[in-house]
């Protein structure tokens, strides 16, 4: 397993035991893409499905897409 799997595995834990962080001032949560819960989802959706899931940033489709 890479290290970005092995740390989305510890990231993922600790959001099981304490809840999501999100990149906000207390870590209130909200559904932003870039610092909220949308952009938790994205980031372990890249980190489990690389070559399907795309950069939200680049505004490219992902390499699965048709």
């Amino acid at each position: 397993r890479t290290p970005w799997v092995r740390r989305a595995g510890t990231l993922l834990a600790a959001a099981d035991r304490e809840g999501p962080r999100c990149g906000t001032p207390g870590h209130v949560p909200h559904p932003g893409l870039l610092t909220g819960l949308s952009g938790i989802g994205h980031g372990l959706l890249r980190a489990g499905f690389p070559d399907r899931i795309g950069s939200a940033l680049l505004l490219n489709p992902s390499l699965g897409a048709a």
